[in-house]
């Protein structure tokens, strides 16, 4: 009885195995995305392809400290003393990493707002606001377990753990607002292409756009979210660790799978995006006048020209696509 007694709990061992899981499945879908980047786009921009693959080493860092930590709980205890949390130098490296790689993706997924629609003011100030916010949560997380660390054993004192807890809740508040303001705002961009254009199929994509981009930004929001409230109300153990341990991965794929979808013009996240639709004077559409033009972040422009057709019922011919080479780039 007094054996079984001092087991540690489950809710200390066995997130970890959660983790642990999600982690390498998520990990093994970032290296098929990062190797059809390379295939797809081994022409983009070195500054893009120095980003991506700095995160990925990023992400396979974190792997390894994770096996890290599993084995502190597992085998050594060292990560569960007491039978309560006992933290260790590389989970607080995981997780300032982990702030650092949302930062680093929130940052890019707010120049792409920018670029998508620079004219606008409003898009302009959320752009600068998830800049901020990204930073000011980075900052936070990387303040607050730095100061774990230098407290060292007085950390466990109550007074300390409630202003340690103050960076760890300014860092999950920041990540989730700026998830949420990215989601929205890539949405109603898209929202508002769509209703500009009056292209069929353009409407069509766009809208298969939209859902992607409400699908991404709402797995991460969700994800921040549990994150926080279960750190929130149960500190005491693990759990958290099942969201917490997974939000870069996230992150990563994410990005990989809008930087893949620029194939053949599927991503307008990336581009900046011109319609010049114009209908005919019989109220059908003239296919050789409406064409779509945008740029992506390759030094690539991607001409898609719909010829023929004026008839009433707006039928469309095939689509014509050609990539040129052009100097400019974004």
């Amino acid at each position: 009885m007094s054996s079984s007694a001092a087991l540690p709990s489950p809710s200390l061992t066995g997130p970890p195995i959660a983790a642990l899981s999600l982690n390498c499945m998520l990990f093994a879908v970032l290296t098929i995305q990062i190797y059809s980047y390379e295939v797809k786009f081994p022409r983009d921009r070195i500054a893009l392809k120095i980003f991506v693959w700095l995160v990925y080493i990023m992400d396979l860092t974190q792997i390894v400290l994770l096996h890290m930590f599993c084995w502190d709980v597992w085998v050594t205890g060292l990560a569960i003393q007491g039978n309560a949390p006992t933290p260790q130098p590389d989970t607080g490296a995981h997780t300032m990493m982990t702030a650092i790689i949302s930062a680093m993706i929130q940052g890019f997924f707010a120049w792409r707002v920018y670029v998508l629609k620079r004219d606008s003011l409003i898009v302009r100030i959320t752009a600068a606001t998830i800049v901020l916010l990204a930073f000011t949560q980075c900052i936070s997380c990387v303040c607050g377990v730095s100061s774990y660390y230098v407290a060292g054993k007085k950390a466990s004192s109550v007074a300390l753990e409630i202003e340690l807890a103050v960076f760890t809740q300014i860092w999950m508040i920041g990540a989730v607002v700026c998830d949420l303001l990215i989601a929205v705002s890539m949405t109603w961009i898209l929202i508002s292409y769509n209703r500009a254009s009056k292209v069929k199929r353009t409407r069509t994509l766009v809208k298969s756009l939209i859902l992607r981009s409400v699908e991404t930004g709402t797995v991460t929001f969700a994800f921040t979210m549990v994150n926080l409230i279960l750190f929130w109300i149960m500190p005491q153990n693990y759990i958290y660790m099942v969201f917490d341990r997974t939000l870069s991965k996230l992150y990563s794929n994410a990005l990989f799978l809008s930087l893949n979808a620029r194939e053949c013009g599927a991503d307008v996240s990336t581009t900046n995006w011109v319609s010049d639709s114009t209908p005919d004077t019989t109220g059908s559409v003239s296919l050789d006048r409406s064409r779509i033009r945008f740029r992506s972040d390759t030094d690539e422009v991607i001409h898609i020209a719909r010829h023929t057709v004026t008839d009433t019922e707006n039928q469309f011919d095939d689509c014509q696509l050609s990539n040129k080479e052009t100097l400019s780039s974004v």
